[in-house]
Formats: C-alpha cells, structure tokens, sequence
C-alpha cells in the first residue's frame, strides 16, 4: 500500500503506521554479546532475553545443566 500525501501540503509525511518496520527502534538496548554474570568456574549466565548460559571449553563435553524453579522445582530447561 503506497503512503497517500496531502495536496495541502505535499511535504506532510506519511502516517506512523506507514513506516518500514526497519526505521522502528526496539523499547530496550540490545543485551551484551557475553552473559553479564560470572559463576564458578568459568561460568557466566544472565537472564536478558531469556536464559542465557555459556559454559567454559575446559571440560569439552562434561557439562550436564538443568534450570529449574527453586520455588517449586519445576524444571524450565
């Protein structure tokens, strides 16, 4: 659908519903690249934008990880 200008006023600009989503500015600043929380051994974790773990390469292929709710144990992931 093309934006419609007023022949009042031709340099009137269209109306906000008509900009490309590209032009939108998003409510929050993007989260860091690298979870902000460190843990032990190398761990680090945040919650921005869901869950977000990384866990360090010195032990390739040992992790085992289960978040749960401590409240009441349910298991998220």
């Amino acid at each position: 659908m093309a934006a419609e200008t007023d022949p009042v006023r031709p340099d009137a600009r269209p109306p906000a519903s008509a900009a490309p989503e590209a032009d939108k500015k998003a409510p929050y600043p993007p989260p860091a690249s690298l979870p902000t929380q460190s843990g032990p051994l190398g761990i680090r974790f945040d919650f921005n934008r869901g869950a977000r773990l990384v866990l360090p390469n010195r032990t390739e292929g040992k992790w085992r990880v289960c978040l749960r709710d401590l409240d009441t144990g349910n298991i998220l992931f």
